[in-house]
């Protein structure tokens, strides 16, 4: 879910529950923010997944979403 503050600014909300089929121990969360500068995304966010591929659902993560376990991303994308 992504949710505009303004016209630049924007939070982001990610929750990915595994029903079945292949998985890690724990369901993959990320918060995070975006800012766009004329065509360029920043976005930087903490997630417990350890796999991050914009392309692909990745599901399941090895830490569970706490204090303690968070890893730190940070994304840049262009629009042409």
């Amino acid at each position: 879910m992504q949710y505009y503050i303004s016209e630049f600014w924007s939070l982001i909300i990610e929750y990915s529950p595994t029903l079945s089929g292949w998985r890690q121990t724990y369901n993959t969360v990320s918060l995070g923010i975006e800012l766009e500068t004329g065509g360029h995304f920043f976005k930087l966010f903490f997630t417990n997944q350890d796999k991050i591929n914009m392309t692909q659902y990745l599901t399941g993560s090895d830490l569970t979403f706490n204090g303690n376990n968070l890893r730190f991303g940070f994304l840049i994308s262009r629009i042409l």
